[in-house]
Order: structure tokens, then sequence, then C-alpha cells
């Protein structure tokens, strides 16, 4: 069984945490004979400074931290953190506050059942029965739980026990009722019996179309080079794929430029939808940027916004938009087309906003898959930005973490592959060919660029 990473067993660089106006050290500590895995987490203010443990084996405890965020005025750290117990349909809840005004509180919940969404956090972190300044206690069955408030330099403390005769490992089922907008999974495609194998020409980029007005000083006069961008784009691509996720399409004139002469192209069928609300979070005054091309009809189409959102990517709708790519040989592609939170810098380091706020999104996208078994069941393709390197690239371990939570909607029996390391590609698409400081140095220059790009896809 897995153990923490090695990022959450410390506090990376605690001069620097000292700084904040606001921070909050914890420490979860597991007195149990089974894991505890993260199922879902919610930050009422702040951020994680250090992420907590995606898996905590049994009888261990991880030490990580949380803080007010940058350029934050005047706020705290508050939220809560939910795990499951082994295999079972024990989940145990954890509050924790350090508010810019008033003193360290704390909270615990047990419950059995599904697991926790972040609305349910949001709801129970108001209510002063469960968050408060004292010692909590919180038990159902054999298991219990013990919150204590943070105090001078001690750190909070989150407790879980259970005694291991009366905890049984064995799986609960469980059964999910579908919802409204549940997806319904379709097996993924499977050649029929003398039918010729089926190849799909699949796409994912980000074009940079930044909102109108949005461009560096040295681009603001030609707008970012959107329209000779798209013309390049358009030449390049729409001939040589069947489906196509792009992200930061935000300008609403690119899209509308995409999405006509795809459709002169062959690619009929576009998801353009509007992320619209969440029961965490309201409207915000730019789009999703997500924009999806096919020559194949998209079916039961999910979009979802993230609640976590940092920075500039607070005023634009992050998320998520899960669909079907009905085939011709009557399967369907299971697909989610994403953009995590952008980063300060090419290199983020482990304890940045970016870093922490890309791993409150992913969990969110693994509490989403966790809810619906038969689409894991089936299949999912995740594609789209992460805005993160993947093998050993960096130091803050996110491309590790990321599979590790992933691994963790599957189950033991699942499969979480990374298809671009499968297929050798170690360098990444990002789109330096769009920063240009003339058209023509930008059709040159970008349409190598891209071109390689597009071969490497």
């Amino acid at each position: 069984m897995m153990t923490a990473d090695p990022p959450t067993a410390t506090v990376d660089d605690p001069r620097q945490l000292a700084q904040k106006p606001r921070s909050l050290l914890q420490k979860l500590i597991n007195k149990t004979h089974l894991p505890l895995t993260l199922v879902s987490e919610y930050h009422e203010s702040g951020r994680w400074w250090t992420t907590p443990p995606v898996v905590l084996s049994s009888h261990s405890e991880a030490l990580f931290a949380s803080c007010n965020r940058d350029g934050g005025i005047m706020t705290g750290t508050t939220g809560a953190f939910a795990y499951q117990l082994g295999a079972t349909d024990y989940h145990v809840v954890f509050f924790f506050s350090n508010p810019y005004v008033g003193s360290f509180k704390a909270g615990c919940i047990v419950s059995r059942g599904l697991p926790p969404s972040m609305g349910r956090l949001k709801a129970d972190y108001g209510s002063s029965k469960v968050v408060n300044g004292k010692k909590s206690t919180s038990s159902l069955g054999p298991v219990i739980a013990f919150a204590i408030p943070a105090s001078g330099k001690l750190p909070a403390e989150f407790i879980v026990t259970a005694p291991e005769d009366e905890l049984p490992e064995a799986i609960v089922e469980q059964t999910v009722a579908a919802a409204t907008d549940q997806v319904t999974a379709q097996p993924l495609a499977i050649p029929r019996i003398n039918e010729a194998p089926f190849s799909l020409r699949f796409l994912s980029f980000n074009l940079f179309l930044r909102p109108y007005l949005i461009s560096d000083a040295h681009t603001f006069s030609a707008g970012d080079y959107k329209k000779e961008r798209v013309d390049l784009f358009c030449a390049q691509a729409l001939d040589r794929y069947d489906v196509l996720c792009l992200q930061e399409v935000f300008d609403a004139t690119s899209r509308d430029v995409l999405k006509q002469r795809a459709a002169d192209r062959g690619l009929i069928h576009a998801l353009d939808l509007p992320m619209g609300n969440s029961d965490t979070k309201s409207s915000t005054p730019i789009g999703s940027g997500l924009l999806v091309l096919s020559r194949f009809p998209l079916l039961d189409a999910f979009p979802q916004p993230f609640y976590h959102c940092s920075g500039a990517d607070q005023f634009s709708a992050k998320g998520f938009v899960s669909f079907r790519v009905l085939l011709p040989s009557g399967g369907a592609l299971n697909v989610i087309n994403l953009h995590l939170q952008a980063s300060a810098s090419v290199r983020d380091p482990p304890y940045s906003e970016g870093a922490g706020t890309r791993f409150s999104q992913l969990v969110e996208l693994v509490a989403f898959l966790r809810g619906r078994p038969q689409l894991l069941a089936a299949g999912v393709i995740i594609v789209g930005d992460f805005n993160l390197h993947h093998l050993g690239d960096t130091p803050s371990g996110e491309y590790e973490r990321m599979l590790e939570l992933l691994r963790t909607a599957v189950g033991p029996a699942g499969t979480v592959a990374d298809l671009f390391s499968e297929a050798k590609v170690l360098t990444g698409t990002w789109r330096s060919w769009a920063r240009v400081a003339a058209p023509a140095k930008f059709c040159r220059r970008g349409a190598r660029v891209l071109g390689r790009c597009l071969q490497r896809a």
C-alpha cells in the first residue's frame, strides 16, 4: 500500500511559510490497520502550501500545511478534507481554520455511504457545532475521529482510530444512484468481425487565444496575431484529425471562425458549452476556453467548472467537459477535455499557489470520476492542458501525485496509463510559437514549430 508522497511528509521551505500572514501546520494520524485515501477537499479561504497525502498507510502520520492565498488581503486559511477508510464505506471529514481575525478552530465528522462531496464539506463547514475552538470527537460504529485545533507552534492534529477486530477490510458494495447529469458509459468501440481496423486521429492542443484586449505589450496592436494563428492552425490541422480537443479558445471571434472552418472541412460536430454554475461556484466573466471539434457525433456532454482557482484564472470558468464520441464501429469513446490552473512560472516550486491549486482541481476531477463507476469501467481518455511537467522534469512531484490520485479512482483492479509516455513522447507541445513580434516571423517560425507539434500529437 502506498504511503504519502515525500513532499507531503515535511513542510517545504518553512522559512517562506513563516512569512505568510496566516498559515497552519496540520498533522494527520492514522491509528487504524487500514489505509486512508483522500476523496474530497474544500477551501473556504486560502490554499495548500504542501498538500495532504493522497494515501496514508496504516499506523502512520503525515505533516502538511495550508496558508492564505498569494496576494490576499486580510484572509486566512480555512477548509476541510475527507478520507475513505480502506475499502469500506466509512469516511472521515476534518475541518481546519486559522482565520485572519479569530482563533484556531477544528472539527470532524465520521459518516457512512457515498463519499462526501465538496458541496457537503462547504455546508458542514458553516456549522458552529462542527467547527469550533475545542477538541472535537465524532464516532460511528467502530470508527472514532478526533480533531485538535492548533495551539501556538503546535500543529492541528487529526486522528482516526478503530479497533482492528471490529472494522472489516472487505469491500463494502455500493450502489451509485443514477443522477440526472450522470454520464451513461458504453463499452469502448471494438471492431466487428471482418471489419477493417479503425484508426481515430486525435489532437489535444492549447491555441493560446486570449480574450479580447488581453495581450502582451509587443503584440497588443496586432491583437496577439489571433487571425494569423487561427489561419495557420486551420490550414495545418483541420484535415489531419477526426477529433480536436482545444484549450484557451477564449476569443469569441476566433472561436466562431474555428467552428465554421471546421464544419467546412467535415468536422460538423462541436462542443462549445458554457460552464454555468456548480453547487460551489458561481458564474465568471470569462468562459472555459474549451472547444471540441469532431467528424463524429458527440454525446452526453457534461461541463464541470473547477471550484478551486487562483490568480487570473479566478476570472475564467476553468474546468473540464466530459463527453462521448460515437464511432462508425458502433461503440463510443469516453473523453474528458480539461484545462488545469496556470503556473506563475515554467517551474513552479512545490509550495507554489499554482501547484496547490492544480492538486485541488485534480481532487475535484477524481471525485467526478469516482462518482461514475460505469464511466471508469468502460474506460476514459483524459486530455488537455495539465500545466505540469511529466516524468521527473519537475521537483514538485506533481506528475507522480496526479497519477496516484487517478489510481485511487480506478482502484487496484484498474489501470492508469500515460499514452504520451508509453509512446516515448518526452517533450511537451507548449505554445512558444504563439508569442511572436510580427506576422511574417510568426508564419515562418510558427508553421515550422506547429508542424512538429502536430507530428508528435
